[in-house]
């Protein structure tokens, strides 16, 4: 038997080791029924909720799990109770928060559509009722764990992932507003971005003053101080801002003093303590990584409660220092060329990994596989895609479309939604619809739901996109720097090395306006000619180089040596206008610039205003597809796997398809979650013979199909 109980206590002074008068206890659950609670809160009303997750049915093979709230007075007796059950998924709710107007927000873990589990967010009233619910999905075996609510009534969610790409991006933060839509998302201290520090996890996190976060928990970090280099449990200090991006992580190197890890945060008058556990220490040698075999350090004496103070003070929120007016960041040129530094190795390392990931570092060889493959390879198709997903890149995704005589509807309904950046493309939805054989609806539905999900693929490639863009700031702001530098002789000298060490096109215009500016036609007419046989012009950049070369010729021939530009006459006139008519590119902007000081042209900025409708949900109509029967297995005979089509009335509840062999032994058993889908059964480890498939409620038999087995 295992059953919840609850405890109050009222602490006679602030010092461990004091006395503790027991004011009331209660016990709560069903007897002999595995119980476990996992979080527990103070309501408005001075009462306690409790968040209770319980073994629903008596299956060793396929335990399922339910979650029970329950709420009580402020003498812990029963108020109201909520259970959170269904008979074909998981749903476990591992911390719940109450706010002020009673509002209990909930997170956990869900594997009511992806079997390794999905975390969600719920926001209930105060008497349990839900008012919306939100679930998502990262990566493989992901739960929500610990939740905020800031003071703008939105909701932080602090979120694991636990499968072997997790461990290398294992942490995240999503802020949610108070109708349940995603405000942002982040990865906390990805392990390519610290490699010192080694599977890192939290346990706690609090909203700090200045709109940021700061995670306490604990990483692995070597002990160059043991003859064996072996990595040490270490505490775990991350202050981020308020998108998520890390401040200054402590401590970043091993440490005896900070042994163990930090269990819970509080703040007391700007000043933070952390909840230290130390007795146990876990420690593992990095050869052991993929195993990841942990070792009892030291378990005597018994547990001890250590609290650390951390005095790290933080500002009250400063508008204009969080929010800069800024075009560029600010800082010398040491700070900026450190940042253009730092960035690039960002870059080099997403990069990496993007190579490694994408088509498992293979898009040539995969892309050759299902180009090339016979129908009667279609089962060893599908497991490679899948082993590369979420990670499948655009072409390799089109190709497997295209390949319908391999890969079935059902095949690739799969390879889409474990890839849902497929379901944000509309060039390769195009390829699905050009389809000789249609998706049916329901499976396009599954497939258009990765437009709420935010890809593995996606977030490196966000991820990459953003320290891009750090590094052309960093780099513009270097640019400005020496342009502006009116003081030092060596500013122009040090702008145009800058400049021409810059492999990009815009750097190399850049470097030709410069010219330009100071009347260099020699050098900007050099340059201009040697663009063609650097780069790889597109037609429009084609367009684009003309225009500068117009641009460059016009210039020439109004230039006055030491008097500058003379007025345009009747001849350059119409060139002039001619490029200042496209006023989207530089060229243009320039010529404009010239009429205007000369009085040849009267120009007032034009106003774009945004349309009010920016985009569309892709809706996919196509003629119904669904089995006349209500149960279809094919192919039939099958060999490596068998596909099951069925359709079941709604009014029936606790259906499941099950496949038994000739003595009646059943092979394989699954819950109908839908009224019609489609699904892969793998038969590799099915012995040759022929079987029965069949759909039933409780005790009654909806649909048989038989099914034979060759090998």
């Amino acid at each position: 038997m295992r059953a919840c109980v609850f405890i109050a206590i009222s602490f006679l002074s602030f010092t461990f080791g004091s006395f503790a008068q027991t004011t009331w206890e209660r016990t709560y659950g069903i007897p002999n029924r595995w119980e476990d609670c996992y979080s527990v809160t103070s309501t408005y009303d001075n009462g306690f909720l409790f968040a209770i997750n319980f073994l629903a049915n008596t299956n060793p093979g396929n335990p399922l799990y339910a979650s029970w709230l329950l709420k009580t007075d402020i003498n812990g007796f029963p108020l109201w109770s909520k259970y959170f059950y269904n008979p074909f998924f998981t749903f476990g709710i591992f911390f719940i928060e109450s706010g002020q107007n009673g509002n209990i927000i909930a997170i956990g873990q869900t594997n009511e559509v992806s079997l390794s589990g999905d975390s969600f967010i719920m926001l209930l009233d105060a008497c349990g009722e839900k008012i919306w619910c939100k679930r998502f999905h990262y990566m493989n075996m992901n739960y929500g764990w610990r939740v905020r609510g800031d003071s703008l009534g939105n909701f932080v969610l602090y979120t694991r992932s636990a499968s072997n790409i997790g461990l290398i991006e294992r942490n995240q933060l999503w802020k949610f507003d108070s109708i349940g839509d995603l405000i942002f998302y982040a990865q906390i201290i990805p392990e390519y971005e610290y490699p010192d520090i080694d599977d890192p996890s939290f346990y706690d996190f609090i909203c700090t003053p200045d709109n940021g976060f700061l995670l306490s928990g604990y990483g692995y970090m070597q002990d160059t101080t043991s003859p064996q280099q072996w990595w040490r449990l270490q505490h775990l200090l991350v202050k981020t801002d308020s998108l998520g991006n890390e401040v200054w992580v402590r401590p970043d190197t091993f440490n005896l003093q900070y042994v163990g890890a930090l269990c819970a945060l509080a703040n007391y008058n700007d000043y933070y303590f952390a909840v230290s556990t130390s007795s146990i220490t876990y420690i593992f040698h990095p050869q052991n990584n993929s195993s990841r075999k942990i070792i009892p350090d030291k378990v005597n004496p018994p547990p001890l409660i250590n609290v650390v103070q951390y005095n790290y003070q933080f500002s009250t929120y400063d508008k204009p220092a969080c929010c800069s007016q800024t075009v560029y960041p600010e800082g010398s040129r040491e700070e900026l060329r450190a940042g253009i530094t730092y960035s690039e190795n960002k870059i080099d390392s997403i990069e990496q990994l993007l190579t490694q990931f994408i088509d498992a570092g293979a898009t040539d060889t995969l892309h050759d596989e299902v180009a090339t493959s016979f129908a009667s390879q279609s089962y060893e198709v599908y497991q490679d895609l899948m082993a590369a997903s979420p990670y499948l890149s655009d072409t390799v995704l089109k190709k497997s479309i295209e390949r319908e005589d391999v890969l079935p509807n059902v095949m690739i309904r799969d390879i889409m939604v474990a890839n849902p950046q497929s379901a944000k493309d509309d060039s390769i939805l195009t390829v699905l619809d050009n389809r000789f054989n249609p998706m049916p609806d329901s499976l396009y539905a599954q497939i258009l739901g990765g437009a709420e999900i935010l890809g593995a693929k996606e977030v490196l490639e966000n991820k990459l996109s953003h320290w891009k863009q750090k590094r052309q700031m960093n780099f513009r702001a270097l640019m400005h720097l020496f342009k502006t530098d009116t003081v030092n002789s060596w500013a122009q000298d040090s702008l145009v090395v800058l400049l021409e060490s810059e492999p990009t096109l815009s750097s190399k215009y850049s470097l030709l306006l410069n010219y330009i500016d100071n009347y260099q036609f020699g050098r900007a007419d050099t340059l201009l000619q040697n663009i063609p046989s650097g780069f790889m012009l597109s037609p429009g950049e084609m367009i684009t180089y003309h225009r500068y070369d117009s641009l460059l010729a016009l210039l020439q021939l109004i230039y006055i040596d030491s008097l500058g530009y003379r007025i345009p006459d009747s001849t350059h006139l119409p060139l002039l206008q001619g490029l200042s008519g496209n006023q989207s590119d530089l060229p243009g902007v320039f010529a404009r610039n010239i009429l205007v000081s000369f009085g040849l042209m009267e120009y007032e900025e034009s106003y774009i205003i945004q349309p009010s409708l920016k985009s569309t949900r892709r809706i996919k109509n196509v003629s119904k597809t669904n089995p006349e029967s209500p149960l279809k297995v094919f192919p039939n005979p099958c060999s490596d796997f068998v596909t099951v089509e069925y359709l079941s009335p709604e009014s029936l509840t606790g259906k499941v398809i099950t496949i038994y062999s000739a003595e009646g032994k059943p092979v394989f058993s699954r819950p109908i979650e839908r009224t019609y889908n489609q699904f892969i059964i793998p038969m590799t480890s099915v012995k040759p013979g022929i079987y029965l498939v069949e759909i039933t409620t409780g005790n009654k038999s909806i649909a048989t199909k038989k099914l034979i087995v060759t090998k």
